[in-house]
């Protein structure tokens, strides 16, 4: 398959290229690239998504890429957002990691992905879900306007969420919420599934630091 000089130059440093069963190496190239601002090279790793063979080694160094320079990420968004139609899970959650990195530096743009990321939210593995929950509520941090239409998905997803994963869904979704009378009545009333004393403090301190 013919590759561009970018895609070319990042290619051998990929985990999987390299022969290895641990992620250190699309970890450091992913930060590398960041540290660098290469844009370039990271639309080469964009490129390399549509090898299967390479495409999960190259979404793993691209977030990893997107937690320290995620406006390098937003070129790319329609590319992270139809990763969410794919039929591999390893590449949905990955897409949908990229995106909530996207949504840090242009929320304007996943906004307008937001039916993909509420059906997401909806549907998806606990790690898409909570990516999804990171790219919404960076979104309703930006307006008021986005938080008061995001109020009923934010609230589908405290009452469907997975219990252990219920405290960092909520630590992101009060905060920015529009109303939180009917979010707090939602943790209440799961609150019997917290098993240890650790997360039912950590339910209070939350709820002491944004009350209904």
């Amino acid at each position: 398959m013919s590759r561009s000089p970018a895609a070319d130059l990042v290619y051998p440093r990929l985990d999987v290229v390299l022969g290895v069963r641990h992620t250190k190496a699309d970890i450091a190239l992913g930060q590398d690239i960041a540290a660098r601002g290469a844009a370039a090279e990271l639309a080469g790793l964009v490129e390399l998504l549509d090898e299967p063979r390479l495409a999960s080694s190259a979404i793993k160094a691209i977030y990893e890429c997107g937690y320290l320079a995620p406006q390098l990420l937003v070129p790319h968004l329609p590319c992270f957002r139809a990763l969410l139609d794919c039929g591999n899970n390893r590449m949905v959650w990955g897409g949908m990691i990229a995106v909530s990195c996207v949504a840090k530096a242009d929320p304007q743009a996943v906004w307008q992905h937001r039916e993909h990321l509420e059906l997401a939210l909806r549907e998806g593995t606990v790690i898409t879900q909570m990516s999804a929950v990171h790219a919404l509520t960076a979104v309703a941090a930006t307006d008021p306007t986005k938080a008061s239409a995001l109020q009923a998905c934010f609230e589908e997803a405290l009452e469907t969420v997975d219990c252990k994963q219920m405290l960092g869904a909520a630590e992101l979704i009060l905060p920015v919420a529009a109303a939180r009378r009917r979010l707090v009545s939602i943790l209440l009333a799961r609150s019997n599934g917290l098993t240890t004393a650790t997360a039912r403090m950590r339910l209070q301190r939350l709820l002491k630091k944004h009350p209904a």
